[in-house]
């Protein structure tokens, strides 16, 4: 399905009747073939009980991930003005050059990382993605960027000095770098690294986040999916718990997370678990079919976990 095919949301008339609020016997192998059609395609519904009579079924639709280059990707959806509510991304960038990696193991015996690279689809700077990110977004929202000592500086400088327009009145506004501390060190000849910054930004108008009491300092365990091989599938993977801190901040209910770099899914993921919608893309392919796996295993997860609420409103004859 192309980007653009499915409104944010449609209204489905069941053609069916309610009466005193209760749905009677006849309707529910409808419903039940609705709700598991649904299910299937990774939708997320309501049920909208009118008083008038008729059941009307309310789809949010825009759960959708691409095995696709971003800029692209984000190209198609300002074409469309499609706006999203939320923007979380660990964009890939450049590293200190290691040179030998020696007997450390894990990423740093990987070409690529010693050469000051992560992956070998990181030659994207900021000045490529940034005014995109801005157009995407909904005015008055939040944005959080990941990144690394080496990179923070050109970000920040390229962050206040950016305009979006040529009166100089559009741009992203700097509100603080919130600190991921991770339970892992990676080596170095000065001090051994153990955290990440999160550059957040809003567009628009100020807007405090939903959970106030929460610290800038983020402490998460630093655990990444092995292969059978027992080499780390994703060398930056984020932790699931991390993101949903951030989505569940900054977006509300139903809200469009939108993550251009996706990786192996784990802000998809997030914003599943917290009831937000979302829209990943990612250009590797094994990456992306990760994604579609872990992003699957989470909905089955949760739909095990909904299936008694949905038996307690239709009752258990379905």
């Amino acid at each position: 399905m192309q980007l653009g095919e499915v409104p944010p949301s449609r209204m489905f008339d069941l053609s069916t009747k309610v009466y005193g609020g209760i749905l009677p016997n006849c309707c529910y192998k409808l419903v039940r073939y609705y709700i598991t059609e649904l299910e299937s395609k990774n939708e997320t519904f309501s049920f909208l009980f009118l008083c008038g009579g008729k059941i009307k079924l309310k789809i949010n639709s825009m759960n959708k991930i691409f095995n696709d280059d971003a800029i692209s990707i984000m190209d198609k959806m300002i074409a469309k003005n499609y706006k999203v509510d939320l923007l979380i991304t660990d964009p890939p960038y450049k590293i200190t050059a290691r040179g030998n990696g020696g007997n450390s193991g894990g990423m740093f015996q990987k070409k690529e990382v010693n050469n000051g690279k992560i992956f070998k689809t990181n030659d994207l700077e900021i000045e490529d993605w940034l005014p995109r990110f801005y157009n995407i977004l909904k005015d008055n929202s939040h944005c959080y960027i990941m990144t690394n000592n080496k990179n923070i500086t050109n970000y920040l400088k390229v962050i206040d000095t950016m305009y979006f327009n040529e009166d100089k009145k559009q741009k992203f506004h700097f509100i603080k770098n919130l600190i991921w501390v991770k339970d892992n060190k990676i080596m170095g000849q000065t001090y051994m690294s153990q955290f990440e910054y999160i550059i957040m930004l809003r567009k628009g108008e100020h807007k405090k986040i939903n959970d106030c009491g929460t610290s800038d300092v983020l402490q998460f365990p630093n655990k990444k999916m092995k292969g059978e091989d027992g080499k780390t599938i994703h060398d930056t993977e984020k932790p699931i718990e991390l993101m949903k801190v951030l989505i569940e901040n900054s977006s509300n209910e139903n809200d469009i997370v939108f993550e251009p770099f996706m990786g192996i899914g784990s802000t998809c993921i997030a914003s599943l678990l917290s009831n937000r919608q979302y829209i990943g893309v990612e250009l590797d392919e094994n990456y992306y079919k990760i994604s579609e796996e872990r992003i699957k295993k989470a909905w089955e997860e949760k739909r095990k976990e909904k299936d008694l609420t949905q038996k307690t409103l239709f009752g258990d004859g379905m």
